[in-house]
């Protein structure tokens, strides 16, 4: 596993993101956990996890 120490520089881009499929009609939804599930992938910016387990 791939230890992050911040995603602050990343976290600052989605405004811009959320407000670009807001325009567009695309929904979504925002989740936060402190268990977000079992991890699937990682890399140096993202995780991808199964919330399932």
């Amino acid at each position: 596993m791939v230890h992050k120490t911040s995603a602050v520089h990343l976290l600052a881009r989605i405004p811009s993101y959320l407000n670009l499929l807001d325009r567009y009609g695309v929904q979504w939804e925002e989740l936060r956990s402190p268990t977000p599930g079992h991890v699937l992938y990682e890399d140096d910016v993202q995780v991808v996890v199964d919330p399932r387990h």
